[in-house]
């Protein structure tokens, strides 16, 4: 990857590169490597991020809803604090709170799987 991507201008960060196989089947993975360069190997993963969506190696998409109910979940209540029945925010900006914060961060890429 990195040779090729040398040869045509391309400069990778390694850092922030990852490897993943797409199989069905459950063989091991860690008997898939690949090699760059420099000899350093690139260990494949499980689970990747790419654009806000995580990717597993199954494409089943599990990690991916898991993460995005935690975080909405968390925005929820958060919000909550703020709607406090005595002196909090009144129903309709609860509402526009909630449609732009807690929708927007479950329903990011839904569309997906």
């Amino acid at each position: 990857l990195f040779t090729k991507g040398a040869s045509c201008a391309i400069q990778f960060n390694k850092a922030k590169t990852e490897l993943i196989y797409f199989i069905t089947s459950n063989k091991a993975i860690s008997s898939c490597r690949s090699k760059d360069r420099d000899r350093s190997t690139l260990e494949p993963k499980k689970t990747v991020k790419w654009l806000g969506i995580y990717f597993n190696n199954a494409l089943s998409f599990k990690e991916h809803a898991a993460t995005r109910i935690s975080q909405a979940r968390n925005a929820f209540y958060r919000m909550c604090r703020l709607a406090n029945s005595n002196r909090g925010l009144p129903p309709c900006a609860v509402r526009q709170l909630y449609l732009a914060c807690v929708s927007s961060i479950a329903d990011y890429s839904c569309w997906v799987f």
